[in-house]
């Protein structure tokens, strides 16, 4: 049976403006207007037949259809990019190639700007990386994964990289109308992980002693998110 697949091009764009954090950032990305975009978000509901988008708030939330079709859209596209890279792998093996798969948020802000002073130790090594929205794992063209988490992975050994520093963040103007720091009062923004290790916020409020959880908080689906409160996780 034909599945019913809508056309590549609105999913690619639902997809970017999830990753990129909205609709600007994924019409620069795509190289289109961002009226485009948002018509191709409105395509996209009409052919799913329901909501993806809460417009009610602002940035606009997922629903629970749109957190369904992120999950399978942002597997898809891992799997399409193992596949590619696969192909590629297997056209240099003679190379001195390692690829490395970690997060999008680790990639872009932990292993990339530490690329730069690698290449000048070891030029004759070529790094791919490799990011997804999930939880990276094997491929057959994948040397080494950087993975959050406690380690005890059995598809491989470990190497701590190094421990974690969790800190609240939030915007200006969040913090100048909170005042004194009371975090019950703050709207809290929350990341959907596979991880269970991932930290949450009431273990952030019993490890500090504090109290209450916060209003309107608001749950994404990558670590990506913008203010106005959110955990940061630094290297310690």
């Amino acid at each position: 049976m034909r599945r019913e697949i809508p056309p590549l091009r609105l999913l690619t764009t639902f997809e970017a403006v999830l990753r990129t954090g909205g609709v600007q950032n994924a019409a620069a990305e795509l190289n289109v207007t961002q009226p485009a975009v948002s018509q191709a978000l409105r395509n996209l509901e009409d052919h799913v037949g329901t909501k993806l988008l809460d417009r009610r708030v602002r940035p606009a939330a997922l629903t629970e259809a749109g957190r369904i079709l992120l999950q399978g859209v942002s597997s898809g596209f891992d799997q399409i990019g193992r596949a590619v890279d696969h192909i590629k792998a297997m056209e240099s093996a003679d190379q001195n190639i390692v690829t490395v798969a970690c997060t999008i948020c680790t990639g872009t802000y932990w292993l990339m700007p530490r690329l730069a002073e690698f290449y000048n130790q070891h030029p004759e090594i070529t790094v791919k990386v490799s990011t997804t929205n999930l939880i990276p794992q094997f491929a057959s063209e994948t040397d080494l994964l950087i993975r959050y988490g406690s380690g005890d992975w059995a598809d491989g050994e470990s190497e701590l990289l190094f421990r974690e520093r969790l800190i609240p963040v939030c915007s200006l103007d969040a913090m100048m109308r909170l005042g004194n720091g009371d975090l019950a009062k703050a709207t809290l923004l929350h990341v959907e992980a596979e991880d269970e290790c991932w930290p949450k916020w009431d273990q952030y409020f019993e490890a500090m002693g504090l109290s209450g959880s916060g209003q309107g908080n608001r749950t994404f689906v990558s670590a990506n998110f913008p203010a106005p409160f959110g955990i940061e996780c630094c290297d310690g």
